[in-house]
């Protein structure tokens, strides 16, 4: 059974607010590959989100990054970490976009309005399965997990990195789950917590740009490959 860890607080959408209610058949998460990035699908864990999702009964986005984080609290305490695109993620981390209602970034889910409004664009989340690269090794998409009213099951979907798409259509727009105390949502039950503390205690460069990265202060992982739009028009 999975364990919770932290403070849990009422959740909605769900008939029961506390992990420790689960049966023991609910499956535990697969441990992340290290073979960064993932080029194929992981069906055991998408096993392990649809037993979760079928037990809970609940179709909203927002689902599966709690179950990934083990962290069944309120959406009111995401904030955001560190762009999907920019850093090397395991599979399983939580991810979401975070911009307001009017496609703004913002450092809080739906600008810390609410739970997002159906077809706005600007408010999604799932859990990261990996990278989609070009030839040339370069980043040109994200592959997630997502659920959604209707889906029936969890479903997988590519989002490209593309700058003609607005707000959740791009995979941009996706960033690391993290918590209210700034910390990969979760802690010790999100993939990427292990990876994210390990950079957090490397010691500070002291002089020099390096010095002002978010990878120097402790908030983002080791750098991808180069993020190419997936389109691109001819050089003047």
């Amino acid at each position: 059974m999975r364990q919770a860890t932290g403070k849990s607080a009422p959740i909605c959408n769900f008939p029961a607010a506390d992990p420790s209610d689960a049966p023991d058949w609910l499956p535990l998460p697969p441990p992340p590959s290290h073979r960064w990035p993932e080029t194929q699908f992981n069906q055991a864990y998408q096993d392990f989100l649809d037993a979760h999702v079928a037990y809970w009964g609940s179709e909203e986005c927002v689902v599966l990054p709690k179950f990934a984080g083990n962290a069944l609290r309120t959406v009111a305490n995401w904030r955001r970490g560190c762009r999907a695109v920019d850093v090397i993620m395991p599979m399983g981390t939580p991810v979401a976009s975070f911009m307001d209602r009017r496609g703004r970034p913002s450092d809080r889910w739906d600008g810390g309005e609410g739970l997002g409004i159906t077809g706005n664009h600007t408010t999604h989340s799932g859990v990261l399965a990996g990278y989609l690269l070009d030839a040339y090794g370069s980043v040109i998409g994200l592959k997630l997990w997502e659920i959604y009213p209707g889906a029936g099951r969890v479903r997988r979907r590519i989002y490209p990195v593309d700058d003609s798409r607005f707000g959740t259509a791009n995979a941009r727009a996706y960033h690391a789950v993290f918590d209210i105390d700034q910390a990969p949502l979760g802690g010790p039950d999100n993939p990427y917590y292990r990876l994210w503390l390990t950079k957090r205690q490397t010691p500070p460069v002291r002089s020099g740009w390096a010095a002002h990265t978010p990878a120097a202060a402790g908030r983002c992982a080791t750098l991808l490959p180069r993020v190419q739009p997936l389109l691109q028009g001819p050089k003047a």
